[in-house]
């Protein structure tokens, strides 16, 4: 993080002529502030972050995670990261539908890595209490349904949805995390696999669980 800001505002000094000085002025925090996230004391919250991008004319992602001093990859927190493949992302819609992918994989902490799942990505606000914006929800590949589990189906169309699976009059019924939505059979959903992990990360706070024998999920 520390490097990613001292290369930003060397960056910017060059093509804008601003001096740390004025771009802390200008983000609306001190110098010494800014100094103490250039050396690493300290890290930014999600408001600083957005505030030094937009005078600093950084995207969205700025800053991705970066290989620390011994080469490992970590997070702003410090957490160790790992890639693992991405089958999709969600923006939003009705049970959380699949739109267009992106990128091929993500970053996970270590300890999701491990476990040898693959991700999803939640990018914007989702219609299920469930998924937030910013989680990377992380599924252990499996085909066949299991009682109670929570799945990744893809769908005829090649659209993917996470649904919690139960046995109900003689058929299996995909259940939403989000009440407003009926109970549906899985006809010709195909099971990719179910929930063992999630991380959420909002500038330098990351939240995570984990379960290699399968997350319950709840409201």
């Amino acid at each position: 993080m520390s490097r990613a800001i001292a290369r930003a505002l060397a960056d910017v000094k060059v093509s804008e002529g601003l001096s740390a000085k004025e771009v802390a002025k200008r983000a609306d925090i001190s110098y010494d502030v800014l100094r103490n996230y250039k050396l690493g004391r300290t890290s930014p919250d999600e408001a600083s972050l957005d505030r030094l991008r937009k005078v600093m004319k950084l995207p969205k992602t700025w800053p991705k995670s970066e290989p620390d001093s011994d080469g490992e990859i970590v997070s702003l927190s410090g957490t160790p990261m790992k890639p693992i493949r991405v089958v999709g992302e969600v923006e939003a819609g009705e049970g959380a539908y699949n739109v267009d992918i992106d990128e091929s994989s993500i970053l996970v902490p270590e300890r999701l890595a491990g476990l040898g799942g693959f991700g999803w990505i939640v990018r914007g606000d989702s219609m299920m209490p469930f998924l937030q914006p910013g989680m990377v929800a992380v599924f252990k590949e499996y085909r066949e349904p299991r009682p109670g589990f929570t799945f990744l189906l893809k769908s005829k169309d090649g659209g993917l949805r996470v649904k919690t699976l139960e046995w109900r009059d003689g058929q299996w019924m995909m259940i939403s995390t989000n009440p407003t939505y009926a109970p549906t059979p899985i006809d010709d959903h195909q099971l990719l696999g179910y929930l063992i992990g999630w991380y959420r990360t909002k500038g330098a706070r990351e939240t995570m669980d984990s379960d290699p024998g399968g997350l319950i999920l709840s409201e």
